[in-house]
């Protein structure tokens, strides 16, 4: 497991998003996020459930600031790492969102430009915006219940359409 310092900000960069272009991308957001943010420490998912458990650690090794790069799965499963079954894990720690997803529907509720240099600036000089997190706690194929945390729209298999 890697170890973290406190108080770094972390990005947790899924390289996989907008069909792998993010992966592409992430030398030019990287060294890009360094010049502005001075340094962190980034952590590339590779499978469904690794930016929850990424996130988790971050929050629990003292992270102010996880940011997510990525689109809003990538960004609902960061969402759920800032959250145990009691609540945020870290009150005060901070969510940063590089969009980088095909869709990217939460920054259409919440102004967050795609334009990699604007969301850069609200990373660097961060204004604090609390949004609402809706709860779900449903039953696994295996008959343990479970919970699962959503930032935007929560859907089941078919989602509406606009």
């Amino acid at each position: 497991m890697a170890k973290m310092s406190p108080g770094k900000i972390v990005f947790i960069v899924n390289p996989s998003a907008a069909m792998g272009s993010t992966g592409r991308e992430w030398p030019r957001i990287k060294a890009l996020a360094r010049d502005r943010l001075g340094p962190f420490q980034a952590f590339l998912t590779n499978c469904p459930g690794d930016a929850i458990r990424l996130t988790r650690l971050a929050l629990l090794e003292g992270a102010e600031m996880v940011v997510c790069v990525g689109g809003d799965g990538t960004l609902n499963e960061v969402v759920n790492g800032f959250m145990g079954e009691d609540g945020p894990i870290q009150p005060e720690a901070m969510l940063g969102f590089i969009p980088r997803g095909t869709g990217c529907d939460f920054i259409k509720t919440v102004p967050i430009p795609r334009e990699l240099n604007k969301a850069l600036d609200l990373i660097k000089d961060p204004h604090a915006r609390p949004i609402d997190l809706g709860r779900l706690k449903y039953r696994e194929h295996n008959g343990y219940f479970s919970y699962r945390y959503f930032h935007n729209v929560v859907s089941f298999g078919l989602g509406g359409v606009k």
